[in-house]
């Protein structure tokens, strides 16, 4: 199924998801307060205008700005925690059976399946990793059969960052350095136009175990909505994609669990 037709409806599951947090923690383990770049940068045309320029990519005080997760997470039970907070969503599956094929070669223990792979903004993981502690990622992917998921930043494993110029290299990572990509820009991404990094769902724990294994609980009833309406609404492939591609990935998703598409 593909229900998905532009960007923004893309954009609208992310807020489907996050416009259902409050209901989705129990109010008595954990409090939702939001937080993200929008409400820092709220009452600044001056710092909103800084952080567009390719400068700001290179100073980590902007970083920690322009990448802010969404929300702040405080853990009420004992021992009390805060987590940041980041909500992605993931509906274009890996198209490029090359691409694949490279991760695969690249990771040759892991497995690596079709619906394994997403993507995250390369300097948005670069901050989350190193400049925000216990950040804790939810993904909500209608191409894995888990489609709720969550899991700490610095424990998703990276399968690789991309470039204009190809794959960066992993044994000269700048993240592992607590540094700077060259600045670069994807012109086909949305937001914050940086180039993407390929991330391993299989990392990732379903949604209630991982809160589980935090001692918050979940709401039950709203985890099998959300799942529900991610499932719904299906998949979205670029204009222009092959029929016979389209075909062939949708067949292999449902061979890999994801029995809804």
């Amino acid at each position: 199924m593909t229900g998905i037709r532009d960007f923004s409806q893309r954009y609208r599951l992310s807020d489907i998801i996050a416009g259902s947090l409050n209901r989705l923690f129990d109010a008595r383990d954990a409090e939702i307060i939001p937080f993200g770049f929008e409400r820092i940068a709220d009452r600044s045309a001056c710092l909103r205008e800084y952080i567009s320029t390719p400068r700001s990519n290179m100073s980590h005080s902007s970083m920690l700005v322009k990448f802010a997760p969404d929300f702040i997470l405080f853990k009420k039970g004992e021992p009390q925690e805060i987590y940041f907070l980041e909500i992605k969503v993931s509906k274009t599956p890996l198209r490029f059976y090359s691409r694949l094929r490279e991760l695969q070669a690249a990771h040759p223990n892991d497995g690596l399946r079709l619906s394994d792979i997403g993507d995250i903004a390369r300097e948005a993981w670069n901050a989350y990793v190193n400049l925000y502690p216990n950040t804790v990622i939810i993904d909500g992917c209608s191409y894995n059969p888990k489609v709720l998921m969550a899991q700490f930043a610095d424990r998703v494993q990276c399968l690789r960052c991309f470039n204009p110029r190809g794959a960066a290299a992993c044994n000269d990572c700048p993240v592992r350095r607590r540094e700077f990509f060259a600045y670069e820009v994807n012109e086909n991404a949305a937001g914050s136009k940086t180039p993407h990094t390929n991330l391993n769902y299989a990392s990732f724990d379903r949604l209630e175990n991982f809160f589980a294994g935090l001692n918050i609980r979940l709401n039950g009833e709203c985890v099998r909505e959300l799942t529900q309406r991610i499932k719904d609404l299906g998949v979205f492939f670029p204009d222009g994609t092959d029929e016979r591609i389209k075909s062939q990935v949708l067949h292999d998703l449902r061979n890999e669990g994801c029995d809804w598409l």
